[in-house]
C-alpha cells in the first residue's frame, strides 16, 4: 500500500469511501511532502471511519509538524486514553507528547512524559536522549549525559545520541569528548556535513586551526551548499 501514488490512494478512496489504510497511506504521503492540511484531512477521516490511537499519533505528528502545538498534545493525549493494551503505542504516545511540551518550554511535563514511555518500552533510545535535551534545557548537565550514556548503550548506531552528546560536551568545554563523538557520527554516516562542522568547530576551540580547516572543506565537498 505505501508503494501507492497520491492519485492511485485517491483513486482508491473514490472507489471505497470507507477504505481505511488508503487514507492512512494518503495521510502518510501528504505529511512526507509537508502538506500538513491535507495530511491532517486524510488522518481525520480515517478516525471516523477506526478511532485507533496510532492514528491520533499520526494526525498529532502532523500537527507538530505544521507547529500547532496544542492541537498535537490533543492528540496524543487521546491516543494515550483509548489505547489500553499496546505498550508500545503508548510508549510512542508518550513520547510525541513528551516532544510537544518541550517545544513549548514545559520541560517538566516533557521529562514526565518521557519517563512514562521508557516505562512502557524501556529499551525506547529516543526517548532517552530527548529526556535529555529536557534535562538540559534544565541545567541539570549530569542526569542529560546519564541519558545520553544510556541510548547509545542500547542503540551504538543512533547517529543523533552521538551528535547530542558531543553538543553536550561541546557547550561543557570538553573538546575533546566532543570530537570522539563527532567522528563517530561521521564513522556511522560519512555524508552527515553537520558533524563535520561541528566537529571542526571543536577543533577549532582546541587551536587547531589545521583540522577545522580540512573539516570544513569535507563539510563543503559533502554538501555544497555549505560553502
Amino acid at each position: 500500500m505505501n508503494a501507492q501514488t497520491i492519485e492511485e490512494l485517491t483513486e482508491a478512496i473514490r472507489l471505497n469511501p470507507d477504505d481505511l489504510e488508503s487514507y492512512i497511506s494518503r495521510g502518510h504521503k501528504h505529511s512526507e511532502n509537508e502538506n500538513y492540511d491535507e495530511a491532517i484531512a486524510d488522518y481525520t477521516h480515517a478516525i471516523e471511519i477506526e478511532p485507533h490511537s496510532t492514528i491520533y499519533i499520526h494526525r498529532g505528528d502532523a500537527y507538530l509538524d505544521k507547529g500547532e502545538e496544542d492541537n498535537a498534545l490533543a492528540d496524543y493525549s487521546k491516543a494515550i486514553e483509548i489505547e489500553q493494551e499496546d505498550s508500545l503505542s503508548l510508549a510512542q504516545a508518550y513520547f510525541r507528547r513528551g516532544m510537544a511540551h518541550c517545544i513549548q518550554g514545559e520541560y517538566d511535563k516533557g521529562i514526565s512524559d518521557y519517563d512514562r514511555a521508557i516505562e512502557f518500552d524501556p529499551e525506547f533510545s529516543p526517548a532517552y536522549y530527548f529526556r535529555g535535551n529536557a534535562y538540559r534545557d534544565k541545567g541539570e548537565e549530569s542526569r542529560a549525559f546519564t541519558d545520553y550514556d544510556k541510548a547509545i548503550e542500547l542503540d551504538p548506531e543512533d547517529v543523533l545520541a552521538y551528535q547530542l552528546r558531543g553538543d553536550a560536551y561541546s557547550d561543557k568545554g570538553e573538546h575533546d569528548k566532543a570530537i570522539t563523538d563527532y567522528s563517530k557520527v561521521i564513522e556511522l554516516n560519512p555524508n552527515d556535513s553537520e558533524a563535520y562542522e561541528n566537529r571542526a568547530l571543536a577543533y577549532l576551540s582546541k587551536g587547531d586551526r589545521v583540522q577545522a580547516i580540512s573539516d570544513l572543506e569535507r563539510a563543503i565537498k559533502v554538501d555544497n551548499s555549505e560553502a
